[in-house]
């Protein structure tokens, strides 16, 4: 009877043990579960995290392209008087010469230059040595100066006419309807001796001027 006893406490006992660790086992399992759990949220996590920023960032702005074309005039012309002082020609000069001030310039030195030889029935009215010192716009009337070599020109009170309205047709093509006329830089109230340059000239048509074609 007794060792009957013995045997069912032993039993009970190793029934007890084997029920504890098998609890401790099952906890131990959910433990890991847990934790392996944690660790994978945390790395998806990361890995979403380390997407966002690695996303490239999109620019709403525009690449402006500026053209800093300026158009080409071709041909160019250049007015000159006959040898009797009777009339100003227009003459058609195959050159192209960009439409800004330093196209306008070049004109300028051109008409300064005089007619080309070819050209017996043309002169010009203007004394060697002159230069174009400067062009600017100034309220959308042009400011040309030239050398003080200008003064030196021979000229009536025709002639003076006839030099102004060369040097405002030349500019006309350039965009200009109003020049003022300098002096190395100053205003000469008494150019020449008849008319003076202490005012805005303006400009006529080209079709005023007969094309010449000699």
């Amino acid at each position: 009877m007794k060792k009957k006893i013995s045997y069912l406490v032993l039993t009970l006992l190793l029934l007890l043990v084997i029920s504890a660790c098998g609890q401790a086992t099952s906890d131990n399992m959910q433990e890991e579960n847990l934790q392996a759990g944690t660790d994978t949220e945390k790395s998806q996590t990361k890995d979403e995290t380390n997407e966002e920023v690695e996303q490239p960032v999109e620019s709403n702005e525009e690449t402006t392209k500026v053209t800093n074309e300026v158009e080409v005039l071709n041909p160019i012309n250049l007015y000159f008087s006959d040898l009797d002082l009777m009339n100003i020609y227009r003459v058609k000069v195959d050159t192209s010469l960009t439409k800004d001030s330093e196209g306008l310039k070049e004109a300028l030195q051109l008409w300064i230059n005089g007619p080309e030889p070819t050209k017996d029935g043309l002169t010009s009215l203007l004394p060697e040595g002159v230069t174009v010192q400067s062009v600017e716009n100034i309220d959308d009337v042009l400011h040309v100066s030239f050398s003080n070599e200008l003064q030196q020109a021979n000229l009536g009170s025709t002639g003076e006419s006839f030099l102004i309205q060369q040097i405002t047709m030349v500019v006309e093509q350039f965009g200009y309807n109003e020049v003022f006329i300098l002096i190395d830089g100053e205003i000469d109230t008494e150019f020449l001796g008849h008319v003076g340059l202490d005012q805005i000239f303006t400009t006529n048509s080209p079709e005023d001027y007969e094309l010449y074609t000699n």
